[in-house]
Protein backbone atom coordinates (compact mmCIF):
# COMPACT_ATOMS: atom_id res chain seq x y z
CA UNK A 1 0.00 0.00 0.00
CA UNK A 2 1.44 3.84 -0.50
CA UNK A 3 1.66 5.70 1.95
CA UNK A 4 2.31 9.11 2.89
CA UNK A 5 3.44 11.23 6.14
CA UNK A 6 1.10 12.34 8.14
CA UNK A 7 2.15 14.71 11.10
CA UNK A 8 -0.96 15.78 13.52
CA UNK A 9 -0.01 18.61 15.85
CA UNK A 10 -0.44 21.49 18.28
CA UNK A 11 1.98 24.36 18.86
CA UNK A 12 3.25 22.48 22.05
CA UNK A 13 2.72 18.91 20.92
CA UNK A 14 2.60 16.47 18.38
CA UNK A 15 -0.38 13.84 18.56
CA UNK A 16 1.04 11.58 15.59
CA UNK A 17 3.63 11.72 13.50
CA UNK A 18 4.07 8.67 11.02
CA UNK A 19 3.36 7.22 7.52
CA UNK A 20 -0.33 6.29 6.81
CA UNK A 21 -2.36 5.02 4.12
CA UNK A 22 -5.82 7.34 4.26
CA UNK A 23 -6.56 10.46 5.85
CA UNK A 24 -10.54 12.00 6.49
CA UNK A 25 -11.01 15.16 7.71
CA UNK A 26 -14.57 17.71 7.07
CA UNK A 27 -12.91 21.39 6.05
CA UNK A 28 -14.51 24.35 5.95
CA UNK A 29 -15.69 23.43 2.25
CA UNK A 30 -16.63 19.78 3.20
CA UNK A 31 -15.23 16.62 3.84
CA UNK A 32 -12.03 15.27 2.31
CA UNK A 33 -10.14 12.23 2.06
CA UNK A 34 -6.58 12.03 1.61
CA UNK A 35 -4.37 9.40 0.12
CA UNK A 36 -0.72 9.16 -0.95
CA UNK A 37 0.24 11.47 -3.61
CA UNK A 38 -2.97 14.05 -3.55
CA UNK A 39 -2.61 17.44 -5.20
CA UNK A 40 -1.14 20.05 -2.97
CA UNK A 41 -3.66 20.86 -0.84
CA UNK A 42 -4.39 23.68 1.91
CA UNK A 43 -7.72 24.16 3.98
CA UNK A 44 -9.51 25.48 7.31
CA UNK A 45 -10.53 22.15 9.44
CA UNK A 46 -14.31 22.72 10.38
CA UNK A 47 -14.72 23.15 13.75
CA UNK A 48 -15.97 20.67 16.05
CA UNK A 49 -15.13 17.77 13.83
CA UNK A 50 -12.39 14.62 13.96
CA UNK A 51 -9.63 13.50 11.93
CA UNK A 52 -9.90 10.01 10.81
CA UNK A 53 -6.49 8.13 10.26
CA UNK A 54 -5.76 4.56 8.99
CA UNK A 55 -2.40 2.79 9.21
CA UNK A 56 -0.89 0.43 7.18
CA UNK A 57 -2.12 -2.02 9.31
CA UNK A 58 -5.93 -0.75 8.85
CA UNK A 59 -5.71 0.39 12.49
CA UNK A 60 -8.41 3.48 12.69
CA UNK A 61 -7.25 6.26 15.19
CA UNK A 62 -9.52 9.27 15.71
CA UNK A 63 -8.49 12.88 16.79
CA UNK A 64 -10.66 15.72 18.08
CA UNK A 65 -10.39 18.68 16.05
CA UNK A 66 -11.73 22.07 17.93
CA UNK A 67 -9.87 24.54 14.79
CA UNK A 68 -7.13 24.14 13.10
CA UNK A 69 -5.92 23.78 9.21
CA UNK A 70 -4.52 21.67 6.76
CA UNK A 71 -1.74 21.64 4.60
CA UNK A 72 -1.04 18.65 2.09
CA UNK A 73 2.10 18.73 -0.35
CA UNK A 74 5.50 16.70 -1.60
CA UNK A 75 3.34 13.47 -0.04
CA UNK A 76 3.55 15.11 3.95
CA UNK A 77 0.37 16.66 5.00
CA UNK A 78 0.61 18.60 8.16
CA UNK A 79 -2.43 18.76 10.37
CA UNK A 80 -2.21 22.15 12.94
CA UNK A 81 -4.47 21.93 15.35
CA UNK A 82 -6.08 25.07 17.76
CA UNK A 83 -5.12 25.38 21.03
CA UNK A 84 -7.93 23.66 22.54
CA UNK A 85 -6.79 19.93 20.67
Amino acid sequence: MRTFNLRIATLDKTLLDGDVVHCRIRTANGSIGLEARHEPFLAALAPESTVEVRNEGGEVSSFPVSEGMLSFAGNRCLILLGPHA
